[in-house]
């Protein structure tokens, strides 16, 4: 990740409160829609993951925090010691329409696979 995020200290990621309701039904852990405010950006999540540690997620990330990566990807400073940093935590700027990329990440923590979801209504990610 240290490529697409050279001008974020990957040391010290930060998290805002995360709170949400979890459920455990039949050996699966439901991961309602969530908002993850982080110092990386702000994307949505939802899905479950099985005790055998599969798991199937649904990510929602803006556009402009993928977009911010690829430029830093390919225009960041290389080797950028950001380890004084600290970032700010990102928030949604709920007055301005954000557009998103649906992610969806299935399989195990060894063996996965990322591929574009399908867009979810708010009311019914998970």
């Amino acid at each position: 990740m240290s490529s697409y995020f050279t001008d974020k200290n990957l040391s010290l990621v930060r998290f805002d409160t995360l709170k949400n309701t979890l459920q455990l039904k039949e050996g699966d852990l439901i991961i309602p829609a969530m908002n993850m405010n982080t110092s990386l950006g702000y994307f949505e999540i939802s899905g479950k993951q099985n005790i055998d540690l599969s798991m199937d997620y649904a990510v929602r990330t803006p556009l402009k925090v993928i977009a911010r990566a690829g430029v830093q990807k390919l225009f960041g400073k290389k080797n950028q010691d950001n380890s004084d940093q600290i970032d700010e935590i990102e928030y949604q700027d709920e007055s301005k329409r954000t557009r998103f990329l649906n992610l969806k990440i299935v399989g195990t923590p060894d063996n996965f696979d990322i591929s574009l979801g399908k867009a979810k209504s708010k009311d019914n990610m998970g």
